[in-house]
């Protein structure tokens, strides 16, 4: 169990938690953990497709990762030997806020998008509207609230793959048609 309490970031001390647990009990084990990952830019396409403005909460910026990128690298751990009992952090080439993603995908769809952030309580009332459980909105504002700035940036993608890690830039172009 994770003792930083309540003033940190859910997302990470989750993951900690299961990462502690598959280590302690598995033979072999290798942890592939991703940075903010661009594909979560894809619940905004409804506000997208209704006019120019995203709203959401604010967070951090940081190095967000395409899920391809993700997934080539988590393919290359399981199907070459000599990564058990390692880590992996996969990032993006570089750090981005929201207001920077939003741009990408306005300029993948030929428009101007902007981004405004929402007081902490208008995200709750807006995600709740939405659907979402009472347990992940929680999760998702306290990372808003308490995840810290980032500048963090790893060559992971490039060094188990051979390629470069895309750009935020790159995955809006190929993800343009979802917020059509």
């Amino acid at each position: 169990m994770n003792d930083q309490g309540p003033q940190s970031d859910l997302i990470p001390l989750l993951h900690a938690e299961m990462e502690a647990m598959v280590e302690a009990h598995a033979w072999e084990w290798t942890v592939l953990r991703a940075d903010t990952l661009a594909s979560n830019a894809l619940s905004w396409a409804g506000q997208i497709r209704a006019g120019a403005v995203v709203r959401g909460f604010e967070v951090a910026p940081s190095a967000v990762v395409h899920e391809g990128d993700v997934a080539a690298v988590a393919a290359r751990l399981l199907t070459r030997s000599g990564h058990a009992g390692r880590r992996y952090l996969v990032t993006g080439p570089r750090v981005v806020g929201r207001a920077e993603q939003v741009e990408a995908i306005g300029a993948a769809l030929g428009r101007e998008l902007r981004f405004e952030a929402q007081p902490r309580d208008v995200a709750r009332e807006s995600m709740t509207a939405a659907g979402l459980p009472a347990h992940l909105i929680e999760v998702l504002l306290s990372m808003a609230e308490f995840r810290p700035p980032s500048d963090l940036v790893t060559s992971v993608v490039a060094d188990l793959t051979g390629r470069p890690a895309r750009d935020v830039r790159e995955w809006a172009v190929e993800h343009a048609a979802e917020s059509r």
